[in-house]
């Protein structure tokens, strides 16, 4: 068996697991209320979801998504969760190829092994919310991002700027993470007038729906933020939301599950302890390198940037929502994947080089340990 044939073979299995953690159960517990409002926004004729969405506080893709999900199977519980399990279960062989480009093929099945068990994109992907779609957009917009790039040809950034619409569409921190995607090209000094095109064209498409976001933020009537504690608030702001975004446990809440519960929430806890240290110094590699690798400074401006700009746009207005920044989670798993499988080494060296191929993942058989001891005890 060739070596893609093995990778596909593990990340085909890791995407069977994570749908088996998304979709198990999905059913047990009654909609709440958040849930019952993407029901009531998604049902009726297309024109009739577009207005509905104005008086919500986001985008009509999701809406629009599931008022043709619910046309095809139905409006019940497990109908309603299923779009997000599926976003979710699908979002694990984008993240294996998102870190497989990157960083290698290593990074890349690590990667896919945190995103199977993240808490954050399993508890999102068992909600009838459009954040199940948001790390998934995001790892394909990055994706193509870095193809475009590296095949220079018109299609590629075609499919970019598809993608790209599709982001912004769909939340609008959607909207900072374009504009993350932009600062990386303004970084890598990009002359091409490619990417400028598609940059473009993703923002005139934001247009039509220009006037209905200026009436949601008419709508929601918040007050400007004071600007004193500026520099004191940002990096705590920060801070928490890459805690929560990447191994906070308290995320899994146990109403998610019912029978076996606590099992699941072991595996998932297996994710965060998996995540917590190596992210850090994933994050570390990334900060260290980012003026010599092309792939860290992809890394930080999905990774970071968006947080830092959504922490300071919420000093302006209170919008800031770290549930909602699910676009950055994709890299920040990549982070700590580069950490568990010395993945980082590829900002030294080159894959074929023999330094490179003899490092082995001791840290990842270390960290997986320690995570089963945890999650055995959190399980009894």
């Amino acid at each position: 068996m060739k070596e893609w044939q093995k990778d596909w073979l593990l990340v085909g299995g890791l995407t069977l697991l994570g749908a088996l953690l998304r979709f198990y159960d999905l059913t047990h517990w009654s909609l709440w209320f958040d849930e019952l409002w993407s029901w009531g926004v998604g049902l009726g004729t297309v024109g009739e979801v577009v207005q509905k969405v104005r008086s919500d506080v986001a985008p009509p893709l999701y809406y629009l998504l599931l008022n043709g999900w619910m046309r095809v199977f139905g409006d019940g519980e497990f109908s309603l969760r299923a779009l997000s399990a599926f976003c979710g279960s699908i979002t694990v062989p984008v993240v294996f190829l998102l870190g497989k480009e990157l960083l290698g093929r290593r990074v890349g099945l690590v990667a896919a092994t945190l995103a199977c068990f993240s808490p954050y994109l399993v508890y999102y992907s068992r909600e009838a919310r459009m954040y199940a779609m948001v790390p998934l957009l995001g790892a394909v917009s990055t994706l193509l991002l870095w193809w475009a790039r590296k095949e220079g040809k018109a299609f590629w950034w075609v499919l970019y700027a598809l993608a790209s619409i599709a982001v912004i569409y769909t939340h609008y921190y959607g909207l900072l993470f374009f504009a993350c995607h932009g600062l990386f090209l303004l970084w890598m000094r990009e002359k091409a007038k490619a990417p400028w095109v598609a940059m473009a064209i993703v923002s005139a498409a934001f247009l039509p729906w220009l006037p209905s976001l200026l009436f949601q933020i008419h709508w929601m009537d918040v007050s400007p933020r004071q600007y004193a504690g500026l520099f004191k608030t940002t990096p705590r702001v920060v801070g928490m939301a890459l805690y929560k975004l990447t191994a906070h446990r308290k995320i899994l809440l146990p109403e998610k599950f019912s029978k076996g519960g606590r099992w699941l929430q072991g595996l998932q806890f297996t994710g965060a302890a998996i995540v917590a240290i190596p992210f850090a110094i994933g994050a570390f590699m990334v900060f260290s390198h980012c003026l010599r690798s092309e792939a860290a400074r992809l890394l930080l401006c999905t990774g970071f940037a968006p947080i830092l700009l959504a922490a300071l746009a919420g000093l302006v207005r209170p919008v800031f929502m770290w549930y909602a920044l699910g676009f950055v989670v994709p890299s920040l798993l990549i982070m700590a994947a580069s950490a568990l499988s010395g993945g980082f080494k590829r900002f030294y060296y080159h894959p074929a080089d023999a330094s490179y191929q003899k490092q082995t993942p001791i840290s990842l058989v270390t960290y997986l340990g320690v995570a089963a001891v945890c999650a055995v005890f959190l399980a009894v």
